[in-house]
């Protein structure tokens, strides 16, 4: 089971929800669709998360994988990254000449 006190404290120090006794990772999905947003913005190019891991350390102060961040910023990152490959996909509108 969860003690109560103990995830309410971790709570106010890292953001955490604590997950208790989870037999998967409850955040599995969330990992999966941020890969494949970064690939859809070009950020993971042929397997490379240079750019991903970069774009991640510039949002977050240093931290360079998803499974380093609290749930706010999981869900930050999947915000971003949904509206970048969402922009990419509608494709930018060329400046009028």
């Amino acid at each position: 089971g969860i003690d109560l006190h103990r995830a309410h404290q971790r709570y106010l120090q890292t953001g955490e929800i604590d997950q208790g006794n989870a037999k998967h990772d409850p955040r599995k999905a969330n990992y999966a669709e941020l890969k494949i947003l970064a690939g859809e913005s070009d950020l993971i190019v042929d397997g490379d998360e240079t750019l991903y891991r970069e774009f991640m350390s510039s949002l977050f102060d240093g931290i360079t994988s998803a499974k380093d961040l609290n749930d706010l910023q999981l869900h930050q990152l999947l915000v971003h990254l949904r509206i970048m490959a969402e922009v990419k996909r509608r494709g930018v509108p060329k400046a009028a000449a």
